[in-house]
């Protein structure tokens, strides 16, 4: 799974229990669900509550652009070297950037995403 964020985490969750399979999850970002330390605190447990089935890879990519499948498994190699072997199926999680070229700089954090306030 590339991606860390709620749909790749959520996604890798079902994979893992559901078919009973190993999920490697490659994250650009240090905090799981791109949100707060203790969100990724919370769902790093509840990952590591069922050892050997998702392996977080974090501050890394890998470049997938196929989905494999009958292809049979691959190996891939993350731009920091680690290499991910037997991959029979990819599914790029990473989500999309919003438009907001339009917005003052001043409106927009660090990220470049709306600021927002407790009441939005």
């Amino acid at each position: 799974v590339i991606g860390g964020g709620v749909t790749g985490v959520e996604v890798a969750g079902e994979i893992a229990t559901e078919f009973d399979a190993k999920v490697t999850v490659v994250h650009k970002g240090a905090w799981l669900m791109n949100t707060s330390e203790s969100v990724h605190r919370t769902t790093m447990a509840a990952i590591e509550a069922v050892p050997g089935t998702i392996d977080v890879v974090f501050n890394d990519t890998v470049d997938a652009t196929e989905t494999l499948g009958e292809a049979g498994p691959k190996s891939y190699t993350t731009a920091k070297g680690r290499k991910i072997e037997d991959v029979s199926v990819v599914l790029n999680c990473v989500g999309m950037s919003p438009n907001t070229s339009f917005l003052p700089k001043e409106k927009l954090d660090a990220r470049g995403l709306i600021e927002v306030g407790e009441s939005l």
